[in-house]
């Protein structure tokens, strides 16, 4: 059997070469991305029981921006989506704030 011309064996690595660092490239995106956003979470309680039904909001001393949730059962809480600054927290349940 006849080996192939020197020309016709270079693009195959050349072009696995391209293939891989395409991936690379494609992939390398994903890991540097970073948010900015904050969660707030939090189990709120009167005396021992949980206060279920409790009202809790966070508002941006700096902007004014306000975000409120209502407890589960439980008396946990999550507040999502809270940009970088400093936050007043009000809490109310069972006709305490």
């Amino acid at each position: 059997m006849k080996p192939l011309p020197k020309m016709l064996r270079r693009p195959i690595p050349t072009l696995l070469t391209c293939a891989l660092a395409s991936c690379l490239l494609l992939t390398t995106p994903s890991g540097f991305a970073q948010s900015t956003d904050a969660t707030l979470r939090g189990l709120i309680s009167v005396g021992t029981a949980p206060a279920k039904d409790a009202k809790v909001s966070a508002t941006n001393l700096a902007t004014g921006l306000s975000r409120a949730v209502q407890a589960s059962a439980d008396g946990s809480y999550s507040l999502n989506g809270l940009p970088p600054g400093s936050y007043r927290i009000d809490v109310s349940a069972a006709g305490k704030t």
